[in-house]
């Protein structure tokens, strides 16, 4: 966490944060109620809903809604992103 509850700059409104992942590593099914985008700076896969695995690709950004479930896992390399989630107003 680098904005956001327990990050470097505690904040209760926006959260920032990476994700290093080592290969071949998944990251569990979960949701939270805030939306959230992604930047994806290496390969890996992303799943969303109902949808199937993805790669966004390096570069690649999407955006998951409030509450949708979804995971991440990488492949045979280390998975890295960038995540935002905009959680509402500052308290």
């Amino acid at each position: 966490m680098i904005l956001g509850p327990g990050g470097l700059e505690d904040r209760r409104d926006a959260w920032l944060g990476v994700t290093l992942m080592a290969p071949c590593v998944r990251y569990p099914d979960h949701d939270h109620a805030p939306e959230e985008t992604y930047l994806v700076l290496s390969e890996g896969e992303f799943r969303h809903g109902d949808s199937s695995w993805f790669a966004p690709g390096i570069g690649g950004s999407f955006f998951n809604p409030p509450g949708i479930r979804h995971a991440m896992r990488s492949g045979d390399r280390p998975l890295f992103a960038f995540w935002a989630l905009w959680a509402g107003s500052p308290a």
